[in-house]
């Protein structure tokens, strides 16, 4: 009985030990890419402006900008460490795309920064501002390699960049270089009455440049929570009115009634713990305002009125009867 024991779970204890080594090769081999490529790291895929970096294995870094959102734009490079680091495009920016190799040149951090601008009357608005830091160092044989320390991504919304009254948001303010008649209303996903978790106040700033300011009522936890899987679909209409539920189907619609325009975004909290209004594809239509019902005191007294009426009615007919 033992012999059949070491023959049945000899071929197992095999199959187990290639499969481990199956595995190890597949991890490594993900690790190092294929075609002689190192690791690939996307970022800000849910964004407007996607960025992907990829670490050769000569040592250097490619960083690929997506700014197709905006191609009328450019982006433009500065570089705060050359002496550590040689930042050159690998080719011209191609409908807002660009691809730059960082190159290392000493050991140390190299600070990167990317941004994609646009002028409105005299004054120049950052839409979108890509902060990547790069360590160089030397490996065992003494070859300088790169890698991403990290990215930081700073994006501002435009809006209506055709018309005499463009609109830039930046985290969650509306700025409103040329004026015009935008106004935010409150609103939900199906385009009822929000519950009120916005605070929504327009003011000029110093330069006497008009804006709209978005706070909300509710604490940023709530919106961090509400944003969250963890909140379930409502099961009953006390639950529709929790704070989460009041704030996952909050919307905000910026429109212009006079350029026959409007915009949906969402107030997210971003991974540093700051407000941020976030465009979305959604076409909402806003529902009229429904007159408000009668109070039991206004009722009872329209059904003594109506009674009075039949009353005086049904005498005036007897009267000529």
């Amino acid at each position: 009985m033992k012999d059949k024991l070491i023959r049945f779970r000899l071929p197992i204890i095999v199959l187990a030990v290639i499969l481990v080594f199956v595995i190890a090769a597949v991890i490594l081999r993900s690790c190092s890419g294929s075609s002689g490529k190192g690791e690939v790291s996307e970022y800000f895929s849910g964004s407007r402006y996607p960025v992907t970096a990829e670490v050769k294995e000569n040592g250097t870094v490619l960083i690929m900008l997506d700014g197709s959102v905006t191609p009328d734009l450019s982006w433009t490079i500065l570089n705060e460490n050359e002496d550590m680091c040689e930042v050159k495009a690998k080719s011209a920016e191609n409908n807002g795309v660009l691809t730059v190799s960082a190159k290392p040149l000493g050991e140390g951090y190299s600070s990167i920064y990317f941004s994609r601008e646009c002028e409105i009357s005299g004054e120049t608005y950052v839409v979108a501002k890509v902060h990547a830091e790069i360590l160089s160092y030397e490996d065992d044989n003494g070859d300088l390699k790169s890698q991403v320390s990290d990215i930081y991504l700073d994006s501002a919304n435009a809006g209506a960049l055709d018309t005499d009254t463009p609109f830039m948001i930046e985290n969650t303010r509306i700025i409103l270089p040329k004026g015009g008649d935008w106004e935010v209303i409150e609103t939900t996903a199906d385009g009822g009455k929000s519950a009120g978790v916005f605070g929504i106040y327009p003011g000029k700033d110093s330069k006497g440049i008009d804006f709209i300011d978005i706070f909300p009522t509710v604490e940023e936890a709530i919106f961090e929570f509400a944003m969250s899987d963890d909140v379930k679909s409502p099961d009953t209409e006390d639950e529709e009115e929790s704070p989460a539920i009041s704030v996952r189907n909050a919307r905000l619609m910026l429109r212009s009634e006079s350029l026959g325009l409007s915009f949906i975004y969402t107030y997210m909290v971003n991974e540093n713990g700051y407000g941020e209004l976030k465009p979305s594809d959604e076409e909402i239509e806003l529902k009229p305002v429904e007159e408000t019902e009668a109070s039991p005191a206004d009722a009872e007294g329209q059904a003594a009125r109506e009674e009075k009426k039949e009353a005086v009615e049904n005498a005036e007919k007897k009267d000529k009867d």
